[in-house]
């Protein structure tokens, strides 16, 4: 019973998420655990700093294998964008760089933000056009 109301609730989710949301999602993600692993390296707990560090590097690593490159410069900007934060936090977890996690967390949350809005837009838009919410979600 417990598991057929879990498997509902999961198929569920996956249709009222859709691709936009999943993107700010993996940012809020990465904040979560950038945040985290900060936290850690003032407590001097250099292991959970790591462990922190490299579940946001494997959420930037998942934003950089989901560009379409077809799509032009803004993937590519974004490439660049990500391929930076990735080296930054291998060198504040080799370095003990709090700085560089902070510089990391001021190049994301701008991009969440812009994902967040856009998609809220792209929402509210289809809510005003009447398009039900589940309409472009792909599975």
């Amino acid at each position: 019973m417990l598991a057929a109301y879990a498997r509902s609730q999961y198929e569920e989710m996956q249709v009222q998420t859709t691709p936009g949301r999943l993107v700010v999602m993996l940012y809020d993600g990465a904040l979560r655990f950038l945040h985290m692993g900060l936290e850690a390296l003032r407590r001097g707990e250099r292991e959970l700093m790591g462990l922190n560090l490299g579940k946001a590097q494997k959420i930037l690593c998942e934003l950089i294998s989901t560009l379409d490159m077809d799509a032009g410069e803004p993937a590519g900007g974004l490439l660049s964008i990500y391929r930076y934060c990735v080296e930054r936090l291998l060198r504040a977890n080799a370095e003990d760089r709090g700085d560089y996690i902070e510089e990391v967390v001021r190049l994301l949350t701008p991009l969440r933000d812009a994902w967040d809005q856009a998609e809220r837009a792209i929402h509210s838009q289809g809510a005003a056009m009447g398009v039900p919410a589940m309409a472009g979600v792909g599975r």
